[in-house]
């Protein structure tokens, strides 16, 4: 029985730890990236392009941050005056854009650098152990938000 009273507790304060971790992440990043230029939703489009060696298409960039289009296609505009995306046509379909990180990376290189000194700052002191246990768990609790 104390197992399930517990149980309850931790559920119970498990979606406002994470509102809470969010809030007070995302102002701590905004401040790191405002020193490069470049805004929150700026920086999730960086991050969903990281890694992608061909890029994305706009409306793939779109879906996979959530954003609708018109919006994407001013801040991607923006971001490629910056010199930290590039457009290119898609070799596949000739009405569509393939979005992706600029050849030079060097724009991008300090913003990475704050992003892992924030993520340094919001682990210090957890184990190994812990974070790959905190990894499992909130992946768990967004399939299990994501499928129903």
């Amino acid at each position: 029985m104390a197992d399930a009273h517990l149980l309850r507790a931790l559920a119970r304060w498990l979606l406002p730890a994470v509102a809470r971790l969010d809030r007070l992440a995302s102002r701590a990043l905004e401040e790191g990236l405002a020193a490069h230029g470049i805004t929150l939703p700026q920086f999730r489009i960086v991050g969903a392009l990281l890694g992608e060696t061909t890029g994305l298409t706009q409306r793939e960039l779109a879906a996979r941050i959530r954003v609708e289009a018109p919006t994407l296609s001013v801040a991607v505009a923006k971001l490629e005056a910056a010199g930290v995306v590039e457009r290119a046509a898609d070799p596949t379909d000739g009405r569509a854009w393939r979005v992706r990180l600029a050849s030079k990376g060097d724009r991008i290189a300090p913003v990475i650098e704050t992003l892992r000194t924030l993520e340094q700052r919001a682990t210090a002191g957890i184990s190994a152990e812990d974070l790959v246990a905190t990894r499992r768990v909130l992946d768990r609790v967004v399939h299990n938000l994501e499928s129903s």
